[in-house]
């Protein structure tokens, strides 16, 4: 049955009253009302599923057994963007059936233990993923992050402790390939060595936000720091106890390239 709604406005004013809507909503409200709608709803460019704010478990289910599989069935080139709170729902495995889907872009706060060792390996399915942030209630060891920078089609990466004053990495050195990573910020704390070794493997980045403590200053600082990333024209540091020693050592290699900032 059609409605004045439905008759007065055109495809592009629907479509932009539909992108704004949630996922969930867009469905519940459209979704077999008739097969515009529906077809309409085929036709969007992206989906942002949000299981931010997930009261109840039916929610949830409804995303699993009834939306997901209505965009699959598309078999489209959609783009997903999806946000997840770990501490709702063991939301987190709906990473299970965007397996064969176009995620391009991944939130997750309040990442428990329990689901470290199932994102670091379910992550490298979704090879189109270019954007992924996590904000961490544990500690993330050196493999981990590792693995995490190092996913091949990832471009920005963000890393989040709710503590972090986590200890810092041992040697980096040696320890990874080189990431693609274009732009990173990671609230945890490095020493200036692993700092330097940190960037060896980051040939491709433009930006970069990290926190920065003390270290043995007597160890060279290379000379070349700002030729590792020759792209890097926004470098924002937290610092901390390094002194004045260690400052002037460490930040003139990027002053003179306007890229260091406080």
């Amino acid at each position: 049955m059609s409605s004045q709604f439905e008759k007065v406005l055109p495809n592009e004013i629907l479509l932009m009253i539909f992108e704004y809507l949630n996922v969930h909503d867009l469905f519940q409200s459209f979704y077999n009302l008739n097969k515009r709608f529906n077809n309409l709803i085929y036709s969007m460019p992206l989906y942002h599923i949000d299981l931010n704010n997930i009261e109840r478990k039916s929610t949830f289910d409804y995303y699993q057994h009834s939306i997901i599989p209505k965009i699959q069935y598309q078999q489209n080139e959609t783009v997903i963007v999806l946000d997840i709170d770990d501490d709702l729902c063991n939301c987190i495995k709906i990473l299970d059936q965007l397996k064969l889907m176009n995620l391009k872009s991944l939130r997750i706060k309040n990442f428990n233990e329990d689901n470290i060792n199932y994102l670091l390996s379910i992550l490298p399915m979704f090879t189109q993923l270019v954007f992924l942030r996590i904000q961490s209630k544990v500690n993330l060891n050196l493999n981990q992050f590792v693995q995490l920078i190092t996913i091949p089609s990832l471009k920005q990466f963000e890393l989040l402790f709710l503590n972090y004053y986590y200890p810092s990495y041992r040697s980096i050195k040696s320890q990874i390939i080189l990431s693609n990573i274009e732009y990173l910020c990671v609230y945890r704390y490095f020493q200036i060595k692993q700092f330097q070794e940190l960037l060896q493997y980051l040939p491709k980045l433009k930006k970069l936000f990290i926190y920065i403590i003390h270290g043995n200053y007597l160890m060279p600082i290379n000379n070349n720091l700002h030729q590792l990333v020759p792209n890097l024209n926004d470098l924002q540091l937290y610092v901390q106890k390094i002194g004045i020693y260690g400052f002037l050592l460490f930040s003139k290699y990027f002053i003179l390239n306007n890229t260091f900032s406080f």
